[in-house]
């Protein structure tokens, strides 16, 4: 039988899209509902989440990621690379984070378990800034990413430890 957790924060959230902003409050909701591909650890080493694990090229312009096999969201759905491609294409327009550090830089699935990011120019950053907490790069359902709005995600469906069942606005 799934548990409830009523969790009330102080502070009234302006979105669940964690893409959007540093915002506090959205982080710490937020990274309850979805993860990224890479995250910290408790030593703020790199470490691998939703990737299996990653690859780097010689001449570092190529990032590969294998995606752990039966990860589902709390849809229902298995985690895919067309799910990957298309939460970091948004992430990369929208983020502070992606627009300053990934410039003109692709995301490709190269087959349903393994996603290839292509920069083009070389940078050691590059794990970390996708790692980061805020504005943090969830993976969401590509469903998701397509009903978004201008203000966001419009779906709150993840990864994560916690599936969101309600969002009680200014409450």
């Amino acid at each position: 039988k799934d548990a409830v957790l009523n969790i009330a924060y102080p502070t009234n959230l302006q979105t669940l899209d964690p893409h959007l902003t540093t915002n506090q409050s959205t982080r710490d909701v937020s990274r309850q509902i979805y993860e990224q591909l890479l995250t910290l650890n408790e030593n703020y080493e790199v470490v691998p989440s939703l990737a299996e694990s990653y690859d780097v090229s010689e001449d570092g312009l190529a990032y590969t990621f294998h995606l752990r096999e039966g990860v589902k969201f709390h849809n229902g759905e298995e985690l895919q690379a067309d799910d990957v491609v298309a939460s970091m294409e948004k992430w990369m327009l929208t983020s502070t984070q992606g627009k300053a550090n990934l410039a003109g830089a692709k995301f490709v699935e190269v087959d349903p378990l393994t996603v290839e990011l292509h920069i083009e120019k070389a940078s050691l950053i590059v794990p970390f800034v996708l790692a980061d907490t805020a504005p943090f790069p969830a993976i969401v359902p590509k469903e998701s990413v397509e009903s978004a709005s201008e203000s966001g995600l419009t779906e709150y469906i993840g990864t994560g430890p916690f599936k969101l069942e309600e969002w009680k606005v200014d409450q």
